[in-house]
């Protein structure tokens, strides 16, 4: 008996230690330190490259982000060129789009670039700073008959477009999903949309597997992905897009590419216009020349990772990448099964007592958690957290930075933890054994007594098996959370695919994560019971 309680302080005593650690991490990952007045914050998308693309450590043209990460890029030259005009210590946060621009508006970031359009739309949200020329690029394959006239050519014009589509019949064009080319320039060009994808590599397979004709994106990307892993088998060419077509203005297809800042913070908005118009005074090509200085980095960096990294060098530097993400998603699912559970056992007793009275207030409250359980298992958990993000976000002032999409994740996962363990138990009310029941009341037990004794102690037993499984529910749904701008194993896989080109491996590891965490918790299930 001894033993046995022996046991019991010291799983309870191991359990604690690890939410300690876990939160801990959680603490250095968000970053609470009050960031001194002379940091700027920068925000980038590092997957286009040569504007902004990850690196490494050794390359001297790269920059620490503040996950440790390191990212280069003709975008970040320029901003390190402004940062030290203004005499700002430049901070580098990744992050992917569109959930860059939410950090924007969340001040969560000082400014963001890396590859972003500016449009009509953004220009009404955000003040917005044009900084280069875009250029309209196509990637092909080699043997696309539709464009045999093509290969090892530069150019295409669009007359040239039209009369392939009228002769072909259509043109079936790929590109990334909410970008320029996705929301408007497709259309525009009548080409054929099919398959946007979140990412470059993915747009890129697409074209690789015949799925469709092209890709379309920023020249100076689709460009450097025919010299680079992107094109190891010479599969490949870029076509840049010329305007020759009298009844289509320039302008049509005039997306230049921005600094985005949030429109509070105009003093920020002048500086950057300000430096940015004298850089630009002071040398016209400055754009160029930064472009030129990334490709020189990034065809470096391509060729220093196959001399350098072994088999197992690149297998420990990938899941470092994970670590941070895989912290969030576990303290993430931890917290909201232990809150969920602890809520669902307040509310328990509220719920039985109510649905069988006959009182009003009683039956009103009884409605609403209804009306919740029946929300909860209706409405996908991901229009749920995107409905909460934009309704908290920019109303309540501590739900701020990172710290606020995984309070708002937290929020979302333990109430539908909550309403579905509340429902389980509810349910089982009904199926209880009578006998001990009665006996309780016949020995003089008030409905209370009987309550605490004898029906919760019968439903815990049936209930706690079920908490492993939704612990698992939970780890598999922080996933669905990247689209706030949540990091977790799904963002850093799709970030990791950016860098290698390898659409297969980031997932498998991703699997392999979550299938040793829900093998681990099934056993844990078994000794449970």
């Amino acid at each position: 008996m001894f033993q046995l309680k022996i046991r019991q302080i010291l799983k309870i005593f191991i359990f604690i230690i690890i939410i300690l650690f876990l939160h801990y991490k959680l603490f250095k990952i968000f970053n609470f330190t009050t960031q001194p007045s002379d940091n700027i914050i920068l925000g980038v998308v590092s997957n286009s490259p040569p504007l902004c693309f990850d690196s490494n450590s050794s390359n001297p043209n790269s920059f620490c982000t503040d996950t440790g990460t390191y990212v280069s890029g003709s975008d970040i030259f320029l901003f390190e060129k402004l940062a030290k005009n203004m005499n700002k210590q430049l901070k580098i946060k990744p992050l992917n789009f569109p959930g860059i621009l939410n950090a924007v508006d969340q001040k969560i970031i000082d400014a963001a670039i890396g590859n972003m359009n500016i449009t009509e739309e953004r220009k009404k949200k955000m003040n917005t700073i044009e900084y280069d020329v875009s250029e309209i690029g196509f990637l092909i394959r080699k043997d696309n008959h539709k464009f045999k006239n093509y290969i090892n050519q530069t150019e295409i014009t669009i007359q040239d477009l039209k009369n392939l589509i009228k002769t072909h019949g259509h043109i079936s064009a790929t590109t990334t999903t909410s970008s320029i080319y996705d929301i408007e320039i497709l259309n525009k060009l009548n080409l054929h949309k099919l398959n946007p994808k979140e990412d470059l590599v993915n747009c890129v397979n697409e074209v690789e597997q015949k799925r469709v004709d092209l890709l379309i994106f920023e020249h100076p990307v689709i460009n450097l992905m025919t010299s680079s892993k992107a094109n190891d088998k010479n599969k490949f060419q870029s076509l840049k897009l010329i305007n020759n077509d009298k009844n289509n203005q320039q302008k049509d297809f005039h997306y230049p590419l921005g600094i985005f800042i949030n429109k509070q913070n105009t003093k920020l908005y002048q500086e950057l216009t300000k430096q940015i118009d004298e850089i630009k005074k002071s040398n016209p090509n400055i754009m160029d020349n930064l472009r030129e200085k990334a490709i020189k980095t990034y065809i470096n960096d391509n060729h220093q990772k196959e001399q350098i990294n072994t088999f197992g060098n690149k297998i420990i530097n990938i899941i470092k990448t994970y670590q941070d993400s895989f912290y969030i998603s576990l303290t993430l699912a931890i917290d909201a099964i232990l809150i969920g559970f602890l809520l669902a056992l307040i509310l328990l007793p509220f719920k039985i007592w109510c649905q069988s009275s006959k009182k009003l207030i009683q039956k009103t409250i009884n409605c609403i958690l209804v009306l919740c359980i029946h929300i909860t298992k209706a409405v996908p958990i991901t229009i749920q957290v995107v409905l909460m993000y934009n309704l908290l976000i920019q109303k309540i002032f501590f739900l701020k930075g990172l710290m606020g999409i995984f309070c708002i994740s937290l929020i979302i996962t333990f109430l539908n933890n909550a309403f579905h363990f509340l429902n389980n138990m509810s349910r089982q009310v009904n199926f209880l054994e009578s006998g001990p029941i009665e006996a309780a009341y016949a020995l003089g037990l008030n409905s209370k007594q009987v309550f605490k004794y004898i029906i919760l102690e019968q439903i815990l037993k049936r209930e706690i098996p079920n908490i492993w499984d939704q612990f698992i529910i939970n780890l598999k749904e922080t996933a669905l959370y990247s689209i706030i701008g949540l990091p977790n194993l799904l963002w850093t896989a799709q970030r990791n695919i950016a860098i290698t080109y390898d659409t297969i491996t980031p997932f498998i590891i991703i699997s392999i994560i979550y299938i040793s965490l829900s093998s681990l918790i099934q056993i844990l299930k078994y000794k449970k019971t």
